[in-house]
């Protein structure tokens, strides 16, 4: 897995700026990308990404 940065579940949950709990739920509820390694649970950083870009919603006329 060259060049690819792999985070544990805290510095995932600082990444999308929740707590660890929410992380879980994410991966376990709403499909957030994952990597199984033994019993370690990592995530790729551009799988993430890219799940949030396909996961995003758009609402006409709303801007913040």
């Amino acid at each position: 897995m060259e060049g690819k940065q792999l985070l544990d579940k805290k510095q995932m949950g600082s990444v999308l700026q929740c707590s660890v709990r929410q992380v879980d739920y994410l991966r376990e509820k709403q499909g957030l990308p994952f990597v199984r390694i033994g019993n370690l649970i990592r995530f790729d950083l551009d799988s993430v990404n890219n799940w949030i870009r396909s996961n995003e919603q758009q609402k006409p006329g709303k801007t913040d």
